[in-house]
């Protein structure tokens, strides 16, 4: 039944006889009960053989088990690897992305920060110093737009004061090549110079006569220790349309030019050695060709007055004559002698008139007299014309 009182001890043997019966066995069996502490030990004995027969029964569904957990702890342990790597990578290598983006912006012209790395690692250090130099970059860019905003400007008001100037400006490098030319300077030459720039002086049309003299004039200031120079030139004009006979356009010269034919014209220029690390030179200059012209205007208006003055004096008395030999004569001579001495004497007196009135314009404005329009008898001026050339 189960109890350690109830096992016992059976054994049984068979009885053998001198004639065994077909059909008849004895048995002899000896029952007696087991002890206590053999009893327990033999109860212990078959419980381990049952949980050992259990357990082999079982054992197919714990290997099924044992793998499919076993599987599941790889796949987990793969997993959780991976996750971490990925994390470990893109904590390792996300600064280093970001400052790879932050690079190619640089490149671009972008000069935002990055995100700060928050370490005090290589890499942390590493993106604080690319921070503080997009911002020391971009610093220096608003500086260089700022000063290049400075620098257009500065050059816009040069261009319109060396555009509204009068006078010529040219500006010359060390090797007495043309750099800058303004408006003043193409209407005083009479050349368009935007074709020239660059070139030498000497190859410059109008320019290359005056070239040599140019640097004469620099020579002798450097060797002198001057400021500055002013010397006057003479320039003939240009014997056509195009001064530089290339196709330039060609320029009205400055008031007082007469063109091809005309008067030299006089340049009065003034140089200076530019004040910089690098020689260049400077030299304006501008036509006082009108100013000349109206000195000697002056001059001959002066020379007029007193010519007028000399030839007006003999006028009245011709005049006076005239009308004095007409007064004493008319009474003594023929009708028709005193006829034509009127005629006479009153056409002397006429162009007497004439001639004082020409005299004094010729004496007030040192010009011709403006003309008069009126209408004539053209049949009484050949009568009177006539009247002077007898047959």
């Amino acid at each position: 039944d189960g109890s350690p009182e109830s096992l016992l001890f059976r054994v049984i043997l068979v009885i053998g006889a001198e004639r065994p019966l077909a059909d008849d066995s004895r048995y002899l069996q000896l029952t007696q009960a087991v002890p206590r502490a053999l009893a327990e030990n033999a109860e212990a004995v078959d419980r381990g053989r049952r949980d050992f027969q259990a357990l082999q029964l079982s054992r197919e569904a714990l290997l099924r088990l044992y793998r499919v957990t076993l599987t599941l702890i790889f796949l987990l342990t793969a997993f959780a690897a991976i996750a971490a790597s990925f994390l470990l990578s893109g904590w390792l290598t996300g600064p280093l992305s970001m400052l790879a983006a932050g690079t190619r912006a640089v490149a671009e012209g972008d000069f935002r920060p990055v995100k700060d790395y928050v370490g005090r690692d290589e890499l942390g250090v590493l993106t604080q110093s690319f921070n503080v130099m997009t911002r020391q970059l971009e610093e220096a860019r608003l500086l260089v737009e700022r000063n290049q905003r400075e620098l257009e400007r500065a050059n816009a008001r040069l261009e319109s004061v060396l555009s509204n100037l009068t006078g010529g400006v040219l500006v010359l490098d060390s090797e007495f090549r043309l750099v800058l030319a303004n408006a003043g300077a193409e209407r005083i030459l009479g050349v368009s110079m935007a074709g020239h720039l660059g070139r030498a002086i000497a190859d410059v049309p109008r320019l290359d006569e005056l070239a040599e003299q140019i640097r004469a004039a620099f020579d002798e200031q450097a060797a002198a220790g001057d400021a500055s120079w002013q010397r006057q030139f003479v320039l003939p004009r240009p014997a056509g349309g195009n001064a530089n006979g290339q196709g330039s356009t060609f320029f009205p010269m400055a008031p007082g030019a007469t063109g091809a034919g005309g008067i030299d014209q006089t340049i009065l220029a003034r140089g200076s050695i530019l004040p910089e690390s690098r020689v260049g030179y400077v030299v304006v200059f501008d036509d006082i060709s009108g100013v000349i012209s109206a000195q000697r205007a002056v001059a001959w208006a002066e020379v007029a007055r007193r010519l007028a003055h000399e030839i007006k004096n003999p006028l009245t008395p011709i005049q006076l004559s005239a009308e004095r030999l007409r007064h004493k004569l008319a009474d003594r001579l023929p009708p028709a002698d005193a006829e034509l001495l009127a005629k006479s004497s009153q056409t002397i007196v006429n162009q007497v008139a004439a001639l004082k009135h020409m005299v004094d314009e010729f004496r007030d404005y040192a010009r011709l007299p403006a003309a008069r329009l009126e209408p004539v008898d053209l049949n009484a001026l050949v009568d009177e014309v006539l009247r002077l050339y007898p047959s």
